[in-house]
């Protein structure tokens, strides 16, 4: 089997497209689509924010910034990662020490916001206090503040992500089942956020974890343990599955999630926290009700 735009032996078929690439070719493509998004985002003067897990998907978006502007030559990019440790014995500080280990080996400042230091409680400890049900939901927003706080503190202009178009169709399936219009709809910024922005948002995973074995790059591969008692842990199955029989669904996912966003506009009422001040569309935003539960408040 031959590549399709050389004569060299073929390493991988994209069945989607009907493509087979050696490996010089399905790097450059890979690349292709990711630095397409970064001149979008990554101007001169800026400071970008890197969102770090040690997994895969971050670890590359990294890897594949810092190349981009070494290509590019662009100037006075200030890159800043961020690292968030939210407390998972056993795994996050693993992961975490990777993501510190390949961050240094390629000159990338990064930070470690601790949820122990910061939060003064784990999401272990959180778990144990409300069960499995609402683990992942105390662990997405305690990260999101994490990010919004670290950004204003480090003067960040934007943040950029390693959600994938895998992630990505998972989170437009999710939003669908749940009857969310609201987020399902948004296509703005949230006001008063720190803009974030998804570079690998047109790149498939299975091709994200290819690219990064051949490119050598050091991650850590084993999901959160807790991730498996989630909705989108079946979505994600689910998906998967439905791209294996049927190439492409992934992105016609995609595509009618973007179309659903051009013909809905969603209306949004912007306040300040009564307790914390930081934007949200409620009195109390759901931060300071879930930090306000644990305390007893």
């Amino acid at each position: 089997m031959k590549c399709d735009r050389c004569t060299k032996d073929a390493i991988f078929f994209r069945p989607y497209s009907g493509e087979r690439l050696c490996i010089k070719h399905f790097l450059k493509s890979v690349e292709e689509k990711v630095f397409a998004e970064l001149r979008k985002y990554v101007k001169s003067g800026k400071k970008v924010g890197l969102a770090v897990s040690g997994g895969k998907d971050s670890l590359t978006l990294a890897y594949m910034t810092s190349k981009f502007l070494q290509k590019r030559r662009i100037r006075n990019v200030e890159v800043k990662a961020i690292i968030i440790d939210e407390g998972i014995k056993n795994f996050r500080d693993k992961a975490v020490k990777i993501a510190q280990q390949q961050l240094s080996e390629w000159n990338i400042e990064y930070t470690v916001f601790r949820f122990n230091e910061e939060y003064t409680i784990t999401i272990d400890q959180i778990r144990e206090k409300v069960g499995s049900r609402m683990t992942c939901t105390y662990c997405g927003i305690f990260r999101r503040r994490a990010f919004e706080t670290l950004s204003k503190k480090l003067k960040l202009d934007l943040i950029l992500t390693g959600h994938n178009a895998d992630d990505i169709s998972q989170t437009i399936l999710l939003n669908i089942i749940q009857g969310n219009l609201k987020h399902l709809a948004r296509t703005e910024e949230f006001p008063g956020t720190i803009p974030k922005k998804k570079p690998l948002r047109k790149v498939l995973e299975r091709e994200i974890a290819l690219y990064a074995v051949l490119r050598g790059i050091r991650f850590y591969s084993y999901p959160c343990p807790y991730s498996r008692e989630a909705l989108r842990n079946e979505i994600r199955n689910f998906l998967f599955s439905l791209e294996e029989k049927h190439p492409g669904t992934t992105y016609s996912i995609l595509r009618i999630g973007e179309k659903i966003k051009e013909k809905i506009y969603y209306q949004i009422e912007v306040k300040k926290c009564k307790k914390c001040g930081f934007p949200t569309t409620r009195d109390i935003c759901k931060f300071c009700e879930l930090m306000s539960s644990l305390r007893g408040i």
